[in-house]
């Protein structure tokens, strides 16, 4: 794992609120986290695998000078390895950062807002693009309907598997309905969609598109001090090429968030899933079933 880039990460993410002159009418909040993801697979040829990432993630606004306006950053490392947790190998590295602009945007129905995020992976040293569109909309005091649109246009230079230059578009939706009891409890439902079409040299008749489809019940409960959520999806996802399905699956998870200031300023946040993966299909992974499980551990600094 390349400590220095989470070194550097982290001393860049400290400048943007060290100096009070400069950022004196700034607020925001400061994202430190640790993210653990591992899968077992069915198939007793299949080698478990997993990845681990540290991120560092920024959202920054002057409500003073520029009322509505935000901005952001984040910035992630990720290294992917087989093996048992315990005993793993880690065979891939990838890099990811990325700064975004947006701004809120008041209504007599409600508000919306426009976000445009800039970035680059390591990884397929891959550039994109990433505008995004958001609205909130208060049916009721209570009842609320909310959502996102965003399309990622994605311009690989290098693929170090493939040797070609290629692209990937995506485009993902998630409207949500919400009601809230109270401050203190409410629940919702989300929808999600996400098509991503990788598109690869003509001669070889193998563009590939990934579709994920889900339902997303949820609640979220307060007590005190202490902020939870949770959360289910059920889902399908496949990925295909022209001429055949090369992997498929239906799944459903389950996960739980949980955030607790630990002092004024700094908030502990935490998230814990477990999915299972079944009705495989496809060449891929052996047309195994999976389990998979999650956890994400870290600090939040507001300011």
């Amino acid at each position: 794992m390349k400590q220095k880039n989470i070194v550097t990460s982290m001393a860049v993410a400290a400048m943007l609120t060290a100096s009070p002159f400069a950022f004196a009418t700034l607020t925001g909040n400061i994202d430190f986290r640790n993210e653990t993801e591992i899968t077992r697979f069915d198939h007793p040829e299949q080698s478990d695998r997993g990845y681990q990432k540290w991120e560092v993630a920024g959202f920054l606004q002057d409500q003073y000078k520029h009322p509505g306006w935000f901005g952001g950053f984040y910035l992630m490392r990720e290294d992917g390895f087989e093996g048992r947790w315990g005993n793993q190998t880690y065979k891939s590295g990838n890099s990811v950062g990325e700064l975004y602009l947006g701004k809120f945007n008041d209504a007599s129905w409600g508000n919306w807002g426009t976000e445009v995020m800039i970035g680059h992976e390591s990884g397929p040293d891959a550039y994109k693009i990433r505008p995004k569109v958001f609205v909130w909309y208060p049916i009721t005091d209570q009842l609320h309907l909310s959502g996102y649109g965003m399309y990622v246009i994605q311009d690989t230079r290098l693929n170090e598997d493939e040797q070609e230059m290629q692209m990937m578009t995506e485009l993902e939706i998630e409207p949500k309905l919400e009601y809230r009891v109270s401050e203190e409890f409410g629940v919702n439902f989300r929808l999600f969609s996400r098509e991503r079409r990788q598109d690869l040299p003509k001669d070889w008749n193998a563009d590939r598109t990934e579709q994920e489809i889900a339902i997303k019940p949820g609640i979220y409960f307060n007590h005190g001090k202490l902020k939870t959520t949770l959360w289910g999806e059920f889902g399908t996802w496949e990925l295909t090429s022209p001429s055949e399905t090369l992997k498929a699956y239906d799944f459903w998870r389950i996960g739980t968030t949980a955030d607790y200031p630990i002092a004024n300023d700094i908030t502990f946040t935490s998230e814990f899933g477990y999915q299972e993966n079944y009705n495989a299909e496809g060449p891929w992974d052996m047309t195994s079933d999976a389990y998979q499980l999650f956890f994400k551990l870290g600090f939040r600094y507001l300011f």
